[in-house]
């Protein structure tokens, strides 16, 4: 059992691919993965339009949340909804704020409005949260500012009710005396009092002091009283302040779905092309091929078109069982979606020969095959948003294919995206399924010339 043991340490050791399969690869992974692995969507790029988008964008600098959460560009000319739309379908901005009026003295919530893009799940979600957060800390700011002032109010009120009062004991106390006075003065006429009597009454009157100022009290300014009306909490239902275009209810399924059927696509062309072309070559069949008189360009077309026609009909089918059985909207052209599938698919495919002409064995093909998918699903903006992704991991997620169809497939399902509209994502591709079959036609011309090996 001991030599046994020792043979297979020798056996791993010589190869290298498995090796670094379960050393390496682990490592790239857990580094590269663990920065991808993130949905929450930090900061939000947004487009603040309208008239008065420039005093709005100075009154949201003071605002804590809007300048944590928003990265805000400006542009003061007004845009209808269909201009709005246009912007989030380009895709260059996930959220749009309209700033109608500069007036400070109503709460932001009444004097604005955002539409953000559905198609994106956690930056939709992300940017409704923080913008509702923006409102509310308007709203509540405003409300500490009536507080305060029904407080000023409140005690203006005690202080005028205080100085009231305080008249009120002068005049009773003049009254009083002076009821005293006019007593003396009757008695002294009729001869039952002496004048010394009412001259008393007098001296009595005269400790009473001054009077009070009326002035004083004139000059206190009202109390005034805020106009709670402006105020209007119903306006803080997210349903009326913020609209989301596309994917209104924000449904996973009408995401996902055009996700997976490029990562079908992409399972479909690249480890079954894979591992045809390796079975060939470990049945011996591959090395008749160098003999024929065709190119390896010609050789590498004619064994991926059934495959090509196989991925095709997978796409149709998922596509239509997607929209069928999830009822996710279809509402662009089928023609540009099936233009835009037959590109992704030579890509793939194309990944399938390359992959297969460095594999010696069906076990390596699949190896390599899945350290192709695995990227791809994780960093393509399927699963995690690429907004929350760290920069160097993002810049490798847009060195994907599956990003790009993932960008224009959700564009055409649910933005009605036009050939023009995914033209980038398309020229991408383009260049993808040339580098690709051009490494993979120099690949396999090399090893038909080496009779089929793979080395």
């Amino acid at each position: 059992m001991k030599a046994m043991i020792i043979k297979e340490f020798r056996e791993l050791a010589r190869d290298r691919r498995t090796v670094a399969l379960l050393i390496a690869l682990p490592i790239v992974l857990l580094t590269v993965f663990g920065y991808a692995a993130n949905f929450t969507v930090e900061t939000t790029k947004a487009l603040l339009i309208g008239p008065a988008a420039a005093e709005v964008r100075a009154e949201l600098s003071d605002n804590a949340k809007a300048t944590e959460d928003f990265d805000l560009d400006l542009r003061t000319q007004d845009l209808t909804e269909e201009e709005i739309l246009t912007i989030l379908k380009e895709g260059d901005y996930s959220t749009v704020i309209r700033a109608e009026s500069g007036d400070d003295s109503t709460p932001l919530v009444a004097r604005t409005h955002m539409w953000t893009d559905g198609t994106q799940l956690f930056a939709a979600q992300a940017a409704s949260a923080a913008w509702m957060n923006v409102v509310s800390e308007d709203v509540k700011t405003r409300i500490t500012d009536i507080r305060a002032r029904i407080d000023e109010a409140r005690t203006r009120g005690e202080n005028t009710q205080r100085e009231l009062e305080s008249m009120q004991e002068s005049l009773s106390s003049l009254r009083s005396a002076l009821s005293g006075l006019e007593q003396a003065a009757a008695a002294a006429s009729s001869g039952a009092a002496s004048p010394e009597q009412a001259l008393s009454s007098l001296d009595a009157l005269a400790t009473l002091g001054p009077l009070p100022e009326l002035s004083t009290i004139e000059k206190t300014p009202s109390p005034e009283i805020p106009d709670m009306s402006t105020i209007d909490l119903n306006a803080l239902d997210s349903k009326q302040a913020i609209t989301v275009a596309f994917n209104p209810d924000l449904t996973t399924s009408w995401v996902m779905i055009p996700g997976l059927i490029g990562l079908i696509l992409t399972f479909v062309g690249t480890i079954v092309t894979a591992i045809g072309l390796v079975r060939e070559r470990e049945a011996g069949t591959l090395e008749q091929l160098a003999v024929m008189p065709l190119s390896p360009a010609s050789i590498i077309l004619g064994k991926i078109v059934p495959y090509l026609f196989l991925a095709l009909l997978d796409a149709g089918l998922i596509t239509a069982l997607g929209v069928l059985i999830f009822n996710v909207p279809f509402r662009g052209s089928w023609w540009v979606f099936s233009l835009l599938s037959f590109v992704f698919v030579f890509v793939v495919l194309g990944f399938g020969i390359l992959i297969s002409s460095v594999s010696e064995t069906t076990g390596q093909a699949i190896q390599m095959s899945m350290m192709v998918m695995m990227p791809q699903i994780l960093l393509s903006g399927f699963i995690f948003p690429l907004d929350s992704m760290a920069v160097g991991v993002r810049g490798i997620g847009y060195c994907l294919p599956l990003t790009w169809f993932f960008k224009a497939a959700i564009g055409i399902f649910l933005k009605d995206a036009t050939l023009s509209q995914i033209l980038l994502p398309l020229a991408i591709l383009c260049g993808f399924a040339l580098v690709v079959f051009g490494a993979a036609t120099a690949r396999m011309a090399k090893s038909l010339r080496s009779g089929g090996a793979s080395r």
